[in-house]
């Protein structure tokens, strides 16, 4: 496990010919010597959601009440464009294990999602069916 411990920064997600969040996404990973794990990444453009933060704060408090379409596709565009999850993480062998405490999706929290991985140099590569996502050690 000691290997994995750090912070790294996404190069790249790849899932066959295609880039998911594009040629040049945004990301953390974060993995800790107490067996703690967080990652987030994300499209590098995306459109704003409010105009600012205190407009986004009295839209969230205004759409609970009544909610508004315009607002609704805006929000899961933002979302369809980022990912979240943390949780604990164990090593298996060629496999590093993802066993999800909180995310973005509902469906994740509790359960494992299990990645091959591989380090090359500075670079740590997570796999999983034909995708795969490289990272760089910060």
């Amino acid at each position: 496990m000691e290997r994995f411990v750090g912070v790294w920064r996404l190069e790249r997600w790849s899932s066959g010919a295609r880039e998911p969040f594009g040629a040049a996404p945004l990301g953390t990973l974060v993995y800790t010597a107490e067996g703690t794990m967080v990652s987030c990444f994300s499209r590098r453009h995306r459109e704003a959601v409010a105009g600012s933060l205190e407009s986004l704060a009295a839209w969230r408090r205004e759409w609970r009440e009544h909610p508004a379409p315009a607002l609704e596709y805006r929000l899961l565009a933002a979302a369809l464009a980022f990912n979240a999850y943390s949780g604990r993480f164990s090593v298996e062998g060629d496999h590093v294990h993802h066993d999800v405490e909180v995310a973005l999706f509902p469906e994740w929290i509790g359960r494992r999602l299990t990645r091959r991985y591989r380090f090359e140099g500075e670079r740590l590569s997570l796999g999983f069916g034909d995708d795969e996502l490289v990272w760089r050690r910060a």
